[in-house]
């Protein structure tokens, strides 16, 4: 199975974007990554469902979308989400680190998640 861009799966239903994007792809490999405190979500059938309560906006995710979302839940960093990605699915590492690095660059413009440099200080 190929990792799709989930980025083109996102549904915009209403609402403004969130700040544009800010880190680097080599930075953002080592990065941390949580969901913004204001964003509630469930998975029905396979698909998240994403509430910006800032906003009111709503998202949708696919499958792997979905997965990626809760990697992002359980993991937090980049790295450990792709490793699990490559881990799970029959994708090449590069093509599956830019596919998750667009979804990443998306959640963020949208205000759904942070990324914080994965240096501990």
């Amino acid at each position: 199975m190929t990792l799709r861009g989930p980025r083109d799966k996102m549904v915009r239903r209403s609402g403004t974007p969130g700040d544009g994007w800010i880190m680097a792809h080599d930075a953002l490999k080592h990065a941390r990554v949580r969901v913004a405190e204001d964003v509630i979500s469930r998975v029905l059938e396979g698909e998240a469902v994403i509430l910006g309560l800032a906003t009111g906006t709503y998202f949708g995710l696919d499958p792997v979308g979905t997965r990626i979302w809760q990697l992002i839940e359980q993991q937090g960093s980049v790295q450990a989400i792709l490793a699990g990605l490559l881990e799970e699915y029959d994708v090449d590492s590069q093509q599956c680190e830019r596919d998750v690095f667009r979804l990443l660059h998306e959640l963020q413009s949208q205000g759904l998640i942070t990324i914080a440099d994965g240096d501990p200080r």
